[in-house]
């Protein structure tokens, strides 16, 4: 079974194109999109909330802040990138974002993210990727990831 980004986002369809997902990240991703992500990741909904809105009160019934929709977004546009790296297996590259990385000084992957520049950090990683160097096969590129319409592998 494989899972698309807007379904790891929380989102029933596919914004159409990149405008669309922008419009959508404005507009604020369901509260739905904790729970789909923070499955993705291997760590529970709580955690992901945490990270994303600490000190925010969350509730089901709410949409998320552009923010926040932002920093998700991020989030599972990494897992996919980072996917060829593993052999399309999104837990090993879930579990690559959140564990410390000594090509980010030590930093936790899923945590830069946080930021534009952090991002910039993690999808430079990403790209350099090489298999031989994290014990996996087939090399991480930027321009090789799927688009976002495409399949990425199910835990």
């Amino acid at each position: 079974m494989t899972i698309k980004l807007h379904e790891m986002l929380g989102l029933a369809e596919a914004p159409a194109n990149g405008f669309a997902w922008h419009d959508q990240i404005l507009e604020g991703l369901p509260a739905r999109a904790m729970r789909t992500l923070a499955s993705c990741l291997g760590i529970t909904r709580r955690q992901l909330i945490a990270i994303a809105m600490p000190n925010t009160p969350f509730q089901l019934k709410m949409k998320l802040s552009p923010e926040v929709s932002n920093y998700l977004y991020r989030i599972a546009l990494a897992v996919r990138q980072g996917m060829p790296a593993v052999q399309n297996d999104m837990w090993r590259a879930a579990q690559w974002l959140r564990k410390p990385n000594a090509d980010l000084k030590g930093r936790v992957p899923l945590l830069l993210l946080q930021s534009h520049t952090g991002a910039e950090f993690v999808f430079t990683a990403i790209a350099r990727t090489k298999p031989e160097l994290a014990g996996y096969s087939g090399a991480a590129k930027v321009e090789d990831a799927p688009e976002p319409d495409e399949d990425v592998a199910e835990l």
